[in-house]
């Protein structure tokens, strides 16, 4: 075709489009649409409706074109026809008029327009037109899905595709590595991901076909999610076709976004899911199991789901119509009013529903019985965050949004139209509610960074968590105010209980990483990062605070002016960072790669001070990153001043204007810098000091204090050591001094302590610390104590909860108290069954401790391993010689679903043989025998417990939903031990057996759990027959 036959086709159709019917006009095009042979009718139809939709029909032969081209194309001709002579408004065409200038004119506008779309757009390298129909049987009694589906699509790569992957992630097959790991990260969420035992469902293709031809199709990738599909011949750019594929699951009985608990199901990408394809070619990563590895096209969807009438289906989808099938069944027909990222359902029957109607959205908040006021809650989240996104992108698209309680087993899940929450979650305390409304709006949030603007999740993670992280703060803060703290309560109980703000928890996290050099760029993709809990402190904190210092650089009108553009240029497309970088660089006006590789790229530390020096007032750098600065100077007289500076410099000068006194000078009073130490930002430095009502452990966790400040704190206090008063000077997550003094009514004596720990040494998971404690018996002088512990300790692990011990590596020495004892409310050490005098006593040690065992409190699998090695001496007041060895091996193994063994095996040799080194006897070692009871200078000891469920899945909520108990567990154990000085054989082996209940409590919304424990034992070889009874926290071993 001639490039003037080309335009003048293409202006006759356009200069006559409103005066003809669309029939009539599709007839007339067909001819001019590039519809390769193997499209269906069905399909030629969509692509050219589609195009009259969009205002502008372009010629047969740059149908080819990327879609985005297509689209600038598009946008071009029109404004070009609004605001020219080919404005339909205001020129008539005339058959007897001059058609030759008007095409000639045409030709090299709309020339000149597509050489500029071709060269300067950026390619979409996707997938165009991406369309599921999927019919689906569910069967909630047999955990089934019998499903067809039919996925169509135009390559629009730019080159030819032999095959197609899919993503099929109900197929993964676990390794024993991801098993073990996937238990033990359990423990940061304090759930069994598996009720019943380990289940990975099942995922069977029965047929793949493409216009009723059979294709070849093979698993591929270490986990198997990925399916190949070998096309019969060369799919070429700008061809379509359509997939046929048969296929069936068992939806495994697990916690999670794919899975089933208590007739609750929950589906995410439960479908063969078209793989993404761009410039690099398929992004055919792991289906990484802690997170969201997911990358796809926006597609439309029509879904025909049959399932049984008792239960409720939720969508992201519009339910069109529903029928019965007639056999106590019903067919639910649901399709998509716009794009989606995905197809996610939550089926259950026991779903409860709330509706409400914001804007022309109906908003669906399913609940369960007991949680009515939590969906109601959800609602007003839910419409809260897309009043402020609509204001800042526009109206919520779609006709319909869900929110979902599922069996999560963590906070939320993002999907397409539809959330998940975790029931845990729903039985918040009232205290919590602010944090409820952060969970709820955060999950919403993705509908724009995620659903609308998809990108690859498991490379780049920031472009959505990092992005929504940061306006899901802007939102918390225009409804709590700049400073809204997480915690709701009446202003009294604030003088008793510390409260963090939303803005502080964003970015705490990672400097208390950051500052034990465990950072990590940004731009890592998810199994790179040092362990999953990493990714929230890299990508939603660490990430939101780098959108924010970006809005800073650029300015607020174009910053929003750029987000904007950003949205509507990507809206159900899939961006990168490079297409980020790029509109934050044309919006800055200038290249933006200064910022983008110091805080994405890199691991690099910024850090700005302020200080004194030979008498003038110097701004230093003390870390790499290079960011402008800004120092507000405060005067005596009242009046301010701020400097400015780039920041280059390791040193430079603050000019002071003459005659002004300084007051205070701060760098970067907003805290619009990410600055890894900000105590260093203010001169003279902040010291936040203040009388509590009482004393408590809350006062010493970082997450507490303002980052800004040191922190002095006093008040009254309890302690083992009775009643009295604490002071305290810390920096947050670097240091803590404090000093006490208690007094013990029972035994009459005056007990007075004092110590440091410096953290974070060498930038490392290092610490250090000395502890002095001195005791004043009345009336015996004897019975005074002054004891001493120094230490280093080596983190080897990271947190998953408050009460659990993590791996490490402990370095040592204590003067006549235990290891164990201390006045800080950080990691124990647990120094079981080892004896320590606490009289004229010195000992230098070490320990070491190493679990992979899960989850916490109650392990299905793993292993737990100690061991402790102490010499002592006549050394700093030392009176006693000894050496000790103490090892201990704990194995945990499922044998049924919920059905638990836990073995123990652990002994200790010390020298010399006539030293009382160990001791049996305990709440958690020989249960039949008194504390202490057996003793000796070696230890051996056995343990084997067997662990079934007696009560499950309860809901018992008591003191304002603050406590849930949910499970009662039962054990049966048996214990067999000796402790001897000369021979193993001389006093015997000690037995015992016993039964015990462990209940388990959900605390704050499954924010912790812990198990009350209870057990009975008797003796097998004593005179008494008496049972021991001891009550303690979480499991014996």
């Amino acid at each position: 075709m001639s490039t003037t036959r080309f335009w003048s086709g293409w202006a006759r159709i356009f200069a006559r489009r409103q005066k003809r019917s669309a029939r009539s006009a599709l007839s007339m095009m067909k001819d001019n649409f590039a519809i390769s042979s193997g499209s269906s009718r069905s399909m030629a139809i969509r692509r050219l409706r589609s195009f009259f939709r969009s205002g502008v029909l372009l010629p047969s032969a740059h149908r080819k074109m990327p879609k985005n081209t297509q689209l600038a194309l598009k946008l071009n001709i029109m404004e070009t026809a609004r605001t020219s002579v080919f404005s339909l408004r205001h020129f008539s065409i005339k058959r007897t008029q001059s058609l030759q200038k008007l095409r000639k004119r045409l030709i090299l506008i709309a020339s000149t327009i597509f050489l500029s779309a071709f060269i300067l757009a950026c390619p979409a390298f996707a997938f165009d037109d991406v369309r599921y129909e999927i019919t689906a049987d569910f069967s909630p009694q047999g955990k089934t899905i019998q499903a067809v589906e039919t996925v169509s699509f135009v390559n629009n790569s730019g080159q030819g595709l032999d095959a197609v992957y899919l993503r099929v992630y109900p197929n993964h097959k676990y390794s024993k590595q991801e098993k073990v790991r996937l238990y033990r990260y359990a423990s940061y969420f304090k759930i069994d991901p598996y009720p019943s035992g380990f289940d990975e469902g099942a995922f069977n293709v029965e047929s793949v076909s493409s216009s009723q031809k059979d294709l070849d199709h093979i698993f591929e990738g270490e986990d198997q999610t990925l399916m190949k599909v070998v096309l019969p011949e060369t799919l070429k750019h700008g061809q379509s076709i359509e997939l046929k594929i048969a296929f069936s699951l068992k939806i495994p009985h697990r916690l999670g976004r794919y899975g089933w608990h208590k007739d609750t199901f929950a589906l995410n990408r439960w479908y063969p899911v078209l793989g993404f394809f761009d410039k690099d070619g398929w992004h055919n990563d792991p289906d990484y199991l802690l997170h969201m590895p997911y990358v796809s096209d926006s597609a439309m969807y029509d879904l025909r789901f049959t399932l049984p009438k008792e239960y409720t289906l939720a969508s992201g989808c519009d339910i069109v119509r529903e029928e019965e099938s007639g056999d106590g069944r019903r067919i639910a027909y649901l399709s998509s009013s716009a794009p989606l990222r995905e197809l996610s359902l939550a089926v259950s029957r026991d779903y409860l529903v709330e509706e409400y109607e914001y804007e022309g959205v109906k908003i669906r908040s399913y609940y369960f019985k007991k949680d009515k006021a939590g969906a109601q809650k959800a609602i007003e989240s839910a419409v809260g965050l897309m009043a402020f996104y609509g204001k800042q992108f526009g109206k919520y698209p779609y006709k319909q949004f869900s929110i979902a309680p599922i069996f999560l087993g963590y906070g939320g899940s993002q999907n397409a139209g539809i959330i998940f929450i975790d029931t845990r979650a729903y039985q918040m305390p009232p205290f919590l509610d602010r944090y409820f409304d952060f969970l709820v709006a955060h999950e919403t949030g993705h509908q724009w960074w995620y659903n609308m603007v998809g990108n690859d999740e498991y490379r780049q993670l920031w472009l959505d968590e990092g992005i929504n992280s940061y306006f899901i703060t802007l939102y918390l803060q225009d409804k709590y105010g700049q400073d809204g703290r997480i915690i709701e309560m009446p202003g009294w109980l604030e003088y008793f209980i510390p409260n963090p703000t939303f803005r502080s928890i964003r970015t705490y996290r990672w400097r208390y990483f950051a500052k034990k050099g465990l950072d990590q760029p940004i731009l890592t993709d998810m199994a790179s990062f040092y362990e999953p809990g990493m990714i929230f402190t890299i990508a939603y904190g660490k990430g939101s605070a780098v959108v924010d210092m970006l809005a800073s650089v650029l300015g607020k009108e174009k910053f929003e002016s750029m987000m904007r553009g950003y949205f509507e240029k990507f809206r159900f497309k899939n961006a990168s960072v490079a297409d980020f970088q790029e509109m934050a660089s044309g919006s800055a006006g200038q290249d933006l790669a200064w910022f983008f590789n110091e805080w994405l790229y890199s691991a690099k530390i910024c850090d700005y001070a302020v200080k004194r020096q030979k008498g003038k007032l110097v701004l230093e750098r003390l870390g790499e990153v290079v960011m402008p600065q800004e120092t507000t100077l405060v005067f005596t007289d009242g009046t301010e001043a701020v400097a400015s500076s780039e920041g280059k410099n390791k040193a430079e000068e603050i000019p002071l204007p003459k005659g002004k006194k300084l007051k205070t000078a701060y760098v970067d009073k907003g805290s619009k810098v990410l600055d890894i130490d900000r105590t260093n930002n203010r001169l003279p430095r902040k010291v936040d000091a203040r009388f509590v009502p009482l004393y408590h452990g809350l006062y010493e966790v970082p997450l507490f204090l303002e980052e800004d400040a040191y922190h002095w704190i006093t008040g009254p206090s309890f302690s083992e050591y009775g009643f009295g008063i604490k002071s305290s000077f810390q920096k947050p997550v670097d240091y803590i001094v404090y000093a006490a003094t208690h007094y013990d009514t029972s035994a009459q004596n005056l007990n007075t302590s004092a110590g440091f720990e410096k953290n974070n040494l060498f930038n490392q998971y290092l610490s250090w610390g000395f502890e002095f404690f001195n005791r004043e018996a009345s009336g015996d002088e004897d019975s005074d104590l002054k004891s001493y512990k120094l230490y280093l300790r080596q983190e080897l692990d990271f947190p998953y909860s408050l009460l659990d011990v993590t791996s490490h590596l402990t370095l040592y020495m204590v003067h006549n108290q235990s290891i164990g004892k201390g006045g800080f409310i950080g990691a124990k050490e647990e120094p079981r069954n080892l004896n320590y005098r606490q009289n004229k006593e010195t000992i230098f040690g070490v320990t070491f401790f190493l679990s992979d065992a899960g989850p916490f409190p109650d392990p299905s699998l793993g292993y737990k391993f100690s061991a402790t090695q102490e010499v002592g001496g006549h050394i700093l007041g030392g009176g006693d010689d000894f050496v000790r060895t103490q090892a201990e091996f704990d194995k945990y193994i499922e044998i049924a679903p919920a059905h638990k063994l836990a073995f123990r095996i652990k002994g200790g040799a010390g020298h010399p043989k006539d030293k009382y080194l160990f001791f049996l006897g305990s709440d958690r070692e020989l249960r039949g025998y008194d504390y202490k009871d057996i003793k000796g200078s070696s230890i051996l000891l056995g343990s084997a417990e067997y662990r079934f469920p007696l009560v499950r899945d309860m809901d018992a909520r008591f003191l304002w939903q603050t406590f849930n108990l949910n499970a009662v567990q039962g054990v049966l154990f048996f214990d067999a031990g000796s402790a001897w000085f000369d021979s193993i054989f001389e006093p015997g082996f000690k037995k015992d057996a016993g039964l015990g209940l462990r209940f388990y409590f959900d605390v704050a919304g499954g924010t912790e759990k812990i198990a009350l424990r209870i057990d009975a034992a008797w003796p097998l070889d004593a005179n008494s027959k008496d049972p021991h009874v001891w009550v303690g926290i979480n499991q014996a071993f």
